[in-house]
């Protein structure tokens, strides 16, 4: 599933959404706050609201500040 522009995310929205309020995914499931991991792929709460109130406020697309190849 690429996740790469808006089109692309916007039409997972709900999968999105409902991974990440289950806490499937990202898939990490080491313990919080045991040690500083690089690269550990984790969502803190905010940003798990931060996507659900995106999606539940109508997938409102941003401005691209630069267009990517």
């Amino acid at each position: 599933m690429p996740l790469t522009d808006y089109k692309n995310v916007s039409a997972y929205a709900k999968m999105i959404s409902y991974v990440t309020q289950n806490n499937i995914m990202p898939p990490w499931k080491a313990e919080q706050g045991y040690n500083h991991i690089k690269n550990t792929s984790t969502l803190s709460i905010a940003e798990v609201k931060l996507i659900k109130n995106w999606i539940d406020s109508g997938l409102i697309q941003g401005k691209p500040s630069a267009k990517q190849n």
